[in-house]
């Protein structure tokens, strides 16, 4: 079974509703007969009808009046107009979430994520579902507290013992309570008034989801779809199976197959035969390459005797080189001490050479000297 996901170009989704629905008429009829009751509750406490009503209880029946208000938006039939007015918005929304969950099955590009998914997402930011749960019995709860907090207050303290005075508290305990009820009977109708509007928009929501559901089921894979093309693709498969399995038992490919695994076998062989003769080739390279590996090592043994040889005669010339230095140095010493030796007579000399010829002049003045008075 083929299964991918595709780049299709987003569906157009006509839904064929119309926005004719006027939310605020909407709320006005939820609110219509609750103003109404609260208005002749009001009507009576100021004396304008006959209809006596204590101050407490209309303060209660205002303040449980003003809580319906809040939870009017959150009723069933409010949020159906607000959810048929965005019937524009809700075929955008589809028309991408078709897209984006887009599975190609048999050449048939669908959404494979449900409907009722969608719904349920787009639905759940109409109104607040826990504000409509309680709605129904939070009215007839807060009509019992108004009235008991109404009977709390008219409550008399029974402290008078004339029989006048009692009568008088009784009298007004009873009105009081009379009135106090009033409260509780508020609550219950707003829950009755709420349920009815609840159930009935909640029925025509669930009938506008249909209608929308069927327009758009070509757009949504099923599961008796999905199962059914599954069904169809292994019934393919399974012929396809067939249609090889005849193949391969037919005589013809038994024949090819034998056909082919003998050229196999043969090609097996001469792999094996090649491998072999490279096999001896290999070793007689290698017999031959150890060979020249044993000659090459006795000459380099034979080198390496010569070349000890010539070091130690390199050495004996160093023996005989450093000898010769050190006899060479020796005489060098020598010559110098004989050299320092010769200056030394040499200065002698002179000086006696200097001192005999100063001898000999004054020898020679003194020579001289009588021959210069015999002149005289």
């Amino acid at each position: 079974m083929r299964v991918e996901q595709t780049n299709s170009v987003m569906p157009h989704i006509d839904l064929g509703l119309t926005s004719n629905r006027s939310c605020p008429l909407a709320w006005f009829v939820l609110v219509s007969l609750p103003a109404l009751l609260f208005g002749l509750v009001l009507m009576g406490y100021l004396g304008m009808i006959s209809f006596p009503v204590h101050l407490h209880s209309v303060v209660m029946i205002g303040v449980i009046f003003f809580i319906y208000l809040i939870f009017v938006k959150h009723n069933a039939y409010y949020a159906g107009c607000t959810f048929s007015n965005a019937i524009d918005d809700l075929e955008e929304s589809l028309a991408h979430y078709i897209h984006n969950n887009r599975l190609q099955l048999a050449k048939k590009t669908k959404s494979n994520a449900p409907f009722d998914t969608f719904m349920q997402e787009y639905t759940q930011t109409l109104r607040n579902d826990n504000f409509a749960s309680v709605a129904s019995t939070i009215f007839p709860t807060l009509g019992i507290l108004g009235t008991f907090i109404s009977i709390a207050l008219t409550m008399p303290s029974f402290a008078m013992s004339q029989n006048g005075a009692l009568e008088r508290e009784i009298a007004q305990l009873l009105s009081g309570v009379g009135t106090a009820f009033y409260v509780s009977i508020y609550g219950i109708f707003l829950s009755i008034w709420w349920i009815f509007f609840e159930k009935g928009g909640m029925s025509r929501f669930e009938k506008l989801i249909s209608r929308i559901k069927e327009r758009t089921r070509h757009y949504f894979w099923t599961k008796e779809e999905i199962e059914q093309i599954h069904f169809v693709k292994s019934i393919e498969n399974f012929e396809h199976l067939n249609q090889i399995f005849e193949k391969i038992t037919a005589n013809e490919f038994i024949d090819n197959l034998q056909h082919i695994l003998q050229q196999r076998v043969d090609l097996f062989e001469s792999v094996l035969h090649h491998e072999q003769e490279i096999l001896q080739k290999s070793t007689k390279h290698f017999n031959q390459i150890m060979r020249t590996t044993q000659a090459t090592t006795q000459k380099s043994t034979e080198m390496m005797g010569a070349y000890e040889q010539i070091a130690d005669s390199l050495s004996n010339m160093t023996h005989q080189v450093d000898l010769s230095t050190q006899l060479l140095k020796d005489i060098s010493h020598k010559l110098t001490t004989k050299e320092s030796n010769l200056d030394l007579a040499y200065q002698k000399i002179q000086e006696s050479l200097k001192k005999l010829e100063a001898d000999s002049e004054r020898l020679i003045r003194r020579a001289q000297e009588p021959k210069i008075i015999d002149n005289r």
